[in-house]
């Protein structure tokens, strides 16, 4: 007869062992999740229209990015040469285009929030050509969106070295998704960008390329606050300000702009949360040797009791008539469920074993 104190054992046993587990599962979620994968976010380009300038133009790029899984925001400043103070009538039409998954782009003027309108570079055409400047071939009229943009029409200026020059300040917004992140890791794209020459005879107009001391400038902002990147392409020179300076016309050679790092806000909660999980799952194998334990008994009295209600193999023989030797003491027997419980603890705390060398493996990935 199983006593009531082994049969609360047991229960008590399946409750510990199921709350570890749940635990133990809980708690591991953050470290062994993997960080999506995130694709190059198209790519931009920067012409000056043919024939609307007199010289080839330096145009300076600033980009500033709000990263985000699913709507990125974005500032950029076209401007001048800033040690030779250009006035905006000798800065010809800037001809600025997204491609790839920046062609849904929506571009905006800083000064009074006018949205400017786009098209295709080119009119449809079968002989379909690439722009590949910018890389990935993309089509010119199915992959890409342009619009012209004249200095003149902006109220902006930026300082130089010789007083005022030029200047078109403009806000952006793309559903291209730039930031993938799973726990404390977090990975981040930026479109590529370079300058675009295409001949009049391919469209309906000329674009040619800007001046080649045009530089680009590429800053993330919003990251989190203690975000440090372990890898970076091309390689930042201050890891906790990651930023990219660099040709405008030497940009277009780059796989894109990339940072892979971590927030050692939330590795730190995670280390938390990971020694939690392997507390939980060593209570869990502990629980389960305790529920193996328990349930012994119980199984032996069930194994008995279904024994008892067959008649002796000694009365089926008297009542024959006939005589049965005595097959020696029921104890002598080894019962079926010690077999059980010697296989079954040590399958268990194997199995404890390999979960908690799995979880610790996944973590180091």
């Amino acid at each position: 007869m199983v006593k009531s104190y082994e049969k609360a054992q047991m229960v008590a046993a399946i409750i510990v062992t199921a709350t570890s587990a749940f635990g133990a599962w809980h708690y591991s979620q953050p470290a062994l999740a993997s960080v999506p994968s995130l694709s190059m976010p198209g790519a931009i380009f920067v012409g000056v229209k043919h024939g609307s300038a007199s010289a080839p133009v330096r145009v300076d790029v600033d980009l500033r990015y709000y990263p985000s899984p699913s709507l990125t925001l974005f500032d950029m400043v076209l401007k001048g040469d800033s040690a030779a103070a250009v006035p905006p009538d000798q800065a010809g039409e800037l001809m600025v285009g997204f491609c790839g998954a920046m062609k849904d782009v929506h571009l905006r003027k800083s000064s009074n929030g006018d949205e400017l309108s786009f098209a295709p570079p080119i009119p449809p055409t079968d002989s379909n050509p690439k722009a590949s400047e910018i890389g990935l071939e993309y089509s010119l009229d199915d992959d890409c969106v342009m619009t012209d943009i004249s200095p003149t029409d902006f109220q902006d200026t930026t300082v130089g070295e010789a007083g005022l020059g030029w200047a078109v300040s403009l806000q952006g917004k793309t559903a291209a998704p730039t930031e993938a992140f799973a726990g404390s890791h977090h990975r981040y794209a930026f479109p590529r960008i370079a300058t675009l020459t295409l001949p009049a005879e391919i469209g309906s107009l000329g674009i040619q390329a800007v001046a080649a001391e045009s530089v680009v400038s590429i800053e993330p902002r919003d990251l989190p606050a203690e975000y440090v990147p372990t890898i970076s392409s091309p390689q930042v020179e201050d890891p906790t300000a990651p930023t990219w300076s660099l040709p405008l016309r030497s940009a277009d050679t780059t796989a894109g702009f990339r940072l892979t790092g971590v927030d050692q806000q939330d590795e730190t909660e995670a280390q938390r949360k990971l020694f939690l999980a392997s507390a939980a799952a060593g209570t869990t194998g502990g629980g389960l040797i305790w529920l193996v334990g328990s349930t012994g008994p119980v199984l032996k009295d069930v194994v008995q009791k279904r024994q008892n209600r067959r008649p002796p193999p000694a009365e089926k023989a008297g009542e024959a008539g006939e005589l049965t030797p005595s097959l020696g003491n029921e104890t002598d027997v080894p019962d079926s469920i010690d077999y059980l419980r010697l296989f079954a603890a040590p399958a268990l705390l194997a199995l404890a074993g390999s979960t908690l060398a799995w979880v610790f493996s996944r973590r180091r990935r």
